[in-house]
């Protein structure tokens, strides 16, 4: 609901809304014999005023608050006892000003805060336990969580910006914008402990006792980084068929752990750390676009240029692994010496560098690379716009992308010619052939010999180049399509997705058919009509590329890196099917009264009802391929809107 409070002074608009969603998990069920299910609970409430206390000048306030309910962690191989309870409270909210001064003048300032704070806690009081080989978990979840912890995020964000357009000026018209953000992040991904069934994880090989993973928590620990950034553009008109798109952009990255302690643990005694400074990024960046009207006449438009942008810094992910009071995973050899196939103190030597130990996950081991270069990325881009005839247009454009500077986890006292005594196994992917992995010198063994950095491979090169094609029929009569087709070209040194680059370690083992060298492909249609008595239908088709997938085989047989997990062929050599992906709205209007307007519409979410995989166990044998997760089913949804 909203509207005006005082004409032209007061504005205000409030809306509330509750989603309640529940899922079948696929392959899990439950002990009485029906299927688990996800329960999902999502609210949220709105708020903003806007007053206008002088003909220029406008304050803006706004808030939203949200919280999300879920129950989950279930899966093929994760059993219904081991599932997780989250609760999720989050929020955002603003406060601006902007104003108009003279012919060409507006300014605007901004406050925001944004933060998460996401509480896990599980069911299970049993031992956590994973067998490398079935892949099956039980007991207490550590699958997708350590619990009980959270992960809480804040940020408080304030940005500025000046705009003043200039006719007739330098050779041209300008619209010139100068504008300025500093914000402070700060992150905590905490597991408090309390554990039941112990701080670790029971490993097995084919139900034999193999390995013990031990966690250092109860850790609460905090990351922060702080930015300012700077950037001055133009968009200089230099006559009517010719636009330049110029600006400059300066980014400061500050991050940094301060000094925290934590509480003792079973595997962990208790310590105060002193705080870690990482390298301090300065970077000025360039970008140039034009557009050229080739005929004069508005109708045949040639669009391109680069820009260079730099990779950000995330409190979330890239200090984590640096900071001792993180969660860490130690991972030793486990003798199972009464045979009973429980963990019980003797049966593992604890000490870092003796002949138990095996890796080690962070904290400690980390230290900074003082010369760390910041990741960067070229984007050139190209396009052609032609006007076929009246309201009918295309478009065929490309982009290619060129990501450098990217970085890798190196042990420097391990380094990668260390990896150097072979274990090899059959292929079971690809019969008739066999697949390597390295193991490394028992002297070389032990915590003493961990110190990893981030360090800047110059062969981490990506690429990504894209193609499309597009024809717009703008509305005019009644309706209206959109049609276009893009295809990209990846060349990718190992998987990418989310949205943080993965920091894989700089060993012959994480190269094992890590490259994406696939292509992804996209087609859309849209449309709409209007029929008599304002009666609309639309629709929305997607044909939407499968991702591409490698099976993946569990190798045993080194001494120090007694086992790993890797992919068998390249990547691509699978690929999910081709999605048709089909969305229609019929909405009817009624005029109610002369200013007002009842709506009333049915949508259909994937009409066709597709149901293929987007996600299976990849892991070769006898539940290689089999789904995990399947495109969401039809969805019908009604709804009314009344407009005065």
């Amino acid at each position: 609901l909203g509207g005006r409070v005082i004409t032209n002074k007061l504005w205000f608009y409030g809306g509330a809304r509750k989603q309640l969603n529940n899922n079948d998990v696929i392959g899990c069920v439950k002990p009485d014999g029906s299927s688990c299910d996800q329960p999902l609970g999502l609210w949220f409430v709105t708020g903003k005023a806007s007053y206008q206390f002088t003909p220029n000048q406008k304050l803006i306030i706004f808030d939203q608050n949200h919280h999300k309910s879920f129950f989950g962690g279930t899966g093929k191989f994760v059993p219904w006892e081991s599932r997780y309870d989250q609760e999720q409270p989050g929020g955002n909210a603003k406060v601006e000003w902007n104003g108009v001064f003279g012919q060409g003048l507006f300014a605007t300032l901004q406050y925001g805060h944004w933060f998460y704070h996401s509480a896990k806690t599980d069911f299970s009081t049993n031992t956590a336990t994973f067998d490398l080989v079935t892949q099956q978990r039980t007991g207490e979840q550590i699958d997708s969580y350590v619990t009980p912890g959270y992960n809480d995020n804040r940020r408080n964000d304030f940005t500025g910006s000046v705009s003043l357009f200039k006719k007739g000026w330098l050779k041209g018209d300008h619209n010139l914008t100068a504008g300025w953000e500093y914000f402070r992040e700060h992150n905590s991904q905490a597991a408090t402990g309390e554990r039941p069934g112990g701080d670790y994880v029971e490993e097995f090989q084919s139900g034999v006792p193999f390995e013990l993973v031990a966690y250092n928590i109860p850790v609460v620990p905090l990351n922060s980084v702080n930015y300012g950034g700077a950037y001055l553009k133009d968009s200089w008109s230099v006559n009517r068929r010719l636009t330049l798109d110029i600006g400059l952009r300066f980014d400061h990255y500050n991050m940094f752990v301060p000094e925290q302690s934590r509480a003792a643990g079973p595997f962990a005694p208790a310590a105060t750390f002193a705080p870690i400074q990482f390298p301090v990024w300065n970077k000025v960046v360039p970008r140039l676009h034009a557009a050229y009207d080739v005929t004069g006449n508005g109708k045949t438009v040639i669009k391109g240029g680069w820009g260079r942008y730099n990779e950000i810094r995330q409190a979330y992910s890239e200090p984590e692994p640096f900071n001792p009071n993180a969660i860490i995973t130690t991972t030793y050899r486990w003798h199972d010496v009464n045979g009973d196939r429980q963990y019980q103190p003797g049966e593992v030597n604890l000490n870092p560098n003796g002949p138990d130990f095996l890796s080690n996950s962070g904290g400690t081991t980390y230290v900074v690379n003082p010369n760390e270069q910041q990741p960067q990325l070229d984007e050139f881009s190209l396009s052609l716009d032609r006007e076929l005839v009246t309201n009918l247009a295309v478009r065929l454009s490309t982009v290619y992308a060129r990501g450098f500077n990217n970085r890798r986890l190196l042990n420097t006292l391990r380094p990668y010619s260390a990896y150097n005594i072979p274990i090899t196994s059959a292929n079971l992917v690809q019969p008739g052939t066999t697949i390597t992995y390295y193991d490394y010198s028992a002297s070389l063994q032990g915590l003493a010999f961990q110190n990893f950095e981030f360090v800047n491979d110059p062969n981490y090169v990506n690429t990504w180049w894209s193609f499309e094609g597009a024809l717009v029929r703008r509305l005019s009569n009644k309706w209206q399509v959109q049609a276009s087709f893009s295809a990209t070209k990846k060349n990718l040194q190992t998987v990418e997705s989310g949205e943080a680059r993965p920091l894989y370690p700089l060993t012959p083992n994480n190269e094992i058919f890590a490259k994406d060298e696939t292509w992804d492909w996209l087609g859309k249609l849209s449309g709409s009509y209007e029929f008599p008595w304002r009666i609309l239908v639309s629709g929305n088709y997607q044909l939407i590329s499968g991702q591409p997938w490698a099976e993946q085989m569990l190798l045993t047989g080194g001494k120090q890196v007694p086992s790993i997990v890797v992919n068998a062929e390249p990547i691509g050599a699978e690929r999910f099917p081709t999605i048709h992906m089909l969305d229609l709205r019929l909405e009817k209007t009624l005029e109610v009264f002369r200013t007002s307007k009842l709506r009333i519409r049915v949508d259909v979410f994937n009409a066709l009802d597709v149901n293929v995989a987007t996600s299976v166990n990849q892991r070769v044998g006898a539940t290689v391929g089999v789904p995990t997760a399947i495109v969401p089913p039809r969805i019908v949804a009604f709804g009314v809107s009344y407009i005065f």
